[in-house]
């Protein structure tokens, strides 16, 4: 009886978990178009983000890779709306797709919008 190598059935087992994805645009959990940050400084204005743009797709994992100072943690800060002042997102929009229900802007979110719907889902629980 032939033994399986244990790496060729890890590659088998990824290429199942891909393939469950699926490749519709129902599909998609997160999306990011023509992001821009900007932080108003004294010394003037400073883009730290310039026109970035992906898709997340429900079940998948997305590394972000990049040079140091390249934007990567205010990307992200940016899509939780955790960027704090004197960075502002000045273009471009993120979208959240929940499972069930509509989309969310999350770019267009203001605080209090983001505080109610915080307060609100824990006072509900």
């Amino acid at each position: 009886m032939q033994q399986q190598d244990p790496l060729q059935k890890t590659s088998a087992n990824a290429s199942q978990v891909q393939g469950s994805v699926g490749n519709s645009a129902d599909d998609i959990v997160l999306k990011v178009e023509d992001l821009e940050v900007t932080f108003f400084t004294e010394e003037g204005a400073v883009q730290a983000v310039r026109g970035i743009s992906f898709e997340m797709k429900r079940g998948s994992i997305l590394a972000i890779v990049g040079e140091s100072g390249s934007g990567k943690s205010v990307t992200a800060y940016t899509i939780l709306k955790l960027i704090q002042e004197p960075g502002r997102i000045t273009g471009g929009k993120i979208t959240f797709y929940p499972k069930n229900g509509k989309p969310i802007e999350i770019s267009s979110l203001t605080e209090r919008m983001i505080c109610c719907s915080r307060y609100g889902a824990a006072l509900s629980a």
